[in-house]
């Protein structure tokens, strides 16, 4: 394997414990609301941006479905739990970044997650500035696990895509780093990744200390 130079990180689900927040919202508002939405619909949004979440819940419902509505109960819901719960960094997230920061290798953000709302995580959980390019989904056109955001973060490097690295947690997130030529390793979160999709990561860890190893 070649030197890696660059790090690129999903961020929900990969170094922020976010999905299960996510998930706990979607559950209460689906039983508190009355919404019915299936499950099938509720987890395939994870790794994908807002417009992409919105079209596949709406593919679900008929035309009295209103998403603001949905989507503004959600995040009331989600909003009240984390003032019980604030977002935390997964295991190893500091630990793979000062590696990375003590041995040069740069380090980029590639998430779905809107910019506004992704910089007030990353700042308050006092990540952000170990970053020098980051990527969000209001900035490209086709979200996970279309390639764009993962190619937008290769055009901005002079690096061969062998010297790159991405960590994902989702399905959508695999594909789009497979899609974009570039190796992925697959992070645990509790999203249950299909067989075939895990067959396409380079390498497979429980936790971004155990990613540390594959940057040795």
């Amino acid at each position: 394997m070649s030197m890696i130079k660059l790090v690129i990180f999903d961020v929900d689900g990969t170094l922020v414990d976010s999905e299960s927040i996510y998930v706990k919202a979607a559950l209460k508002n689906l039983e508190v609301n009355h919404y019915n939405i299936p499950m099938s619909a509720i987890m395939g949004i994870i790794g994908q941006n807002k417009a992409a979440g919105q079209r596949l819940i709406e593919s679900t419902q008929d035309d009295s479905f209103n998403y603001d509505e949905y989507l503004k109960d959600f995040r009331k819901i989600r909003d009240e739990l984390l003032e019980k719960e604030p977002y935390k960094l997964k295991k190893g997230a500091i630990n793979i970044l000062n590696y990375c920061k003590e041995h040069d290798i740069k380090m980029a953000i590639a998430t779905s997650t809107y910019r506004e709302k992704q910089v007030k995580v990353l700042t308050n959980l006092g990540i952000i500035d170990y970053f020098d390019y980051m990527v969000f989904g209001d900035e490209i056109k086709n979200s996970k696990p279309a390639p764009d955001i993962y190619l937008k973060v290769y055009e901005h490097y002079n690096l061969d895509k062998d010297e790159m690295i991405i960590y994902e947690d989702s399905n959508n997130g695999i594909l789009s780093a497979y899609n974009a030529g570039i190796r992925v390793v697959y992070i645990k979160d509790i999203v249950d990744v299909k067989e075939d999709t895990l067959a396409l990561c380079y390498k497979e860890v429980k936790d971004l200390d155990e990613g540390i190893e594959i940057l040795k």
